[in-house]
Order: C-alpha cells, then structure tokens, then sequence
C-alpha cells in the first residue's frame, strides 16, 4: 500500500493503517478547526477526502475484525499505535458530529430568520403571499389577487 494512505487493501500492514488512521485524524481535524470558525468552503474541499479515507479505514477495520491474527503479529509499539489512534478518531469524530450539528442548526435558525424577515415584509406593504401550501393569500389590507404576467407579443 506504500504512497496510497486513503486505500488500505485486504492484507494491509500495521504501518500502513497506521498511516491511514493518522491522515483521517488530520483531516478530521482541519475540518473541525474550519467547521469552529465558520469556514464553509474549507470544509467542502476537505468533504471528498473524508469520505474516501473513512471508507477506507472501515475496510480496514473490517479487513482486522475478520483476520485479528494478523494485527497480533505486528510490534507491540504499533498495535499501541492503533490503539492510540482508534481513541483519537473517536474523539475527533464525536466532535465533528457535534460541530456538524451546530452548522446546521445554525444555517436553519438563519433561513427560518430570513423567511420569517419576508413574510413579515410582504404582510406589511398589504402584498400577496404564498402559504405553506403555495396558495395565494393576502397580505395586511389586501386582497388575494392572482399574479399577472404580460409577454411583450401583442
């Protein structure tokens, strides 16, 4: 697997799932670092790569849980290595998961916000409104009156 750290094939070797996990925690924690100061377009370029290093390290995992002889033959330093590693990942991902949430509630609280904005704008100025439903509906001292849209044929 030498050179490839993001595809650890069936019968990898410790060193090279240790450097697969040491990558993932890498970009886990850059992702985390944009995700606390709302750098959104740092954490879309770092999307793909976590995805193709996650799968690859479950792969591995799994490759593990079938063949666990294989992991007990590598040094006792690596397999305390991996140990170390599985709790980072771990932490780094329960921590990605909380500043995913917070991102998104945040982005929701925001629209919900601007929508809210609108409608109250719209209701003022006596304007017609869509519903929920995408009826028409008056607004403040106005009457539903359908919208009119003109070509310029005659």
């Amino acid at each position: 697997m030498s050179g490839h750290t993001d595809a650890a094939p069936a019968g990898a070797s410790a060193d090279d799932i240790v450097a697969l996990a040491e990558h993932l925690c890498d970009v886990l924690r850059q992702e985390n670092e944009a995700l606390t100061q709302r750098r959104l377009e740092r954490v879309r370029a770092l999307q793909e790569g976590k995805d193709r290093l996650s799968r690859a390290y479950v792969r591995a995992m799994t490759e593990i849980a079938k063949r666990p002889q294989h992991l007990h033959r590598a040094p006792p330093r690596q397999q305390v290595r991996l140990r170390e590693l599985a709790a980072r990942l771990e932490e780094l991902t329960a921590s990605n998961a909380r500043l995913l949430q917070s991102a998104m509630d945040s982005s929701q609280r925001l629209l919900d916000a601007v929508i809210a904005s609108v409608k109250r704008h719209q209701a003022d100025r006596g304007g017609t409104v869509y519903g929920r439903q995408g009826e028409l509906r008056a607004g403040a001292g106005a009457t539903a009156r359908p919208a009119l849209s003109i070509n310029g044929t005659f």
